[in-house]
């Protein structure tokens, strides 16, 4: 170091160096900490997410999916999930982005349950005329081995998107959606599912 300051007629003193507590101490230092902070908030936040995978394509008894993967969960302290099993639990309340996907040759029948109740139902290729033609149609559904019947709401209505079920590559596309609920303390989280047995889906739980 002395030699290079020499060959750029730099003195090197010691003695004027800026010591590590006046750093600590600096205004400047302060600001850049505080903004720092707030974008590791802002990234936290949107990075509070979990994702799970159903290789199996086989349901229980009760038509819920088991989970066979996490493949990521940065919030697991928030999002817990045992393997094998049908729920993921949600400890803190707010609201939460719910996605997934399942790609098989046709759209199957999807229920998506908040605490053992339909929050979501969401029909496939058949049986849609129902749902459609009344606001409030009585449905039933089985969860936990006891049938129940529920008031289903009107399907969203989404834009057509038209998939090509049958290509040589396999099931390349698939039967997606997106949607948003407002969770209680300790959700619990699960997906009735019923459709072909070639299967494979995925589901993510993401905190806003």
């Amino acid at each position: 170091l002395t030699e290079m300051s020499t060959q750029f007629q730099l003195p090197l003193k010691s003695s004027k160096l800026i010591g590590v507590d006046d750093l600590h101490n600096s205004e400047i230092v302060k600001k850049i900490r505080k903004d720092l902070d707030a974008v590791c908030e802002a990234i936290n936040v949107e990075l509070s997410l979990g994702r799970w995978i159903w290789k199996s394509g086989r349901v229980r008894q009760d038509r819920t999916i088991p989970w066979n993967i996490e493949c990521i969960n940065t919030a697991t302290d928030n999002l817990q999930w045992t393997k094998d099993t049908p729920e993921i639990v949600a400890i803190s309340p707010g609201l939460y982005e719910v996605s997934m996907g399942f790609f098989s040759d046709k759209d199957p029948n999807i229920q998506v349950l908040v605490n053992g109740e339909p929050a979501f139902i969401f029909h496939g290729s058949t049986n849609v005329s129902q749902s459609v033609h009344h606001n409030h149609t009585r449905q039933h559904y089985n969860y936990g081995g006891e049938t129940q019947s529920v008031n289903a709401l009107r399907p969203s209505r989404k834009q057509g998107v038209l998939r090509r079920c049958k290509h040589s590559a396999g099931n390349v596309t698939g039967w997606t959606l997106c949607e948003y609920v407002a969770l209680p303390s300790r959700a619990r989280i699960a997906v009735l599912y019923d459709g072909p047995s070639d299967v494979q889906g995925f589901l993510t739980l993401r905190k806003l």
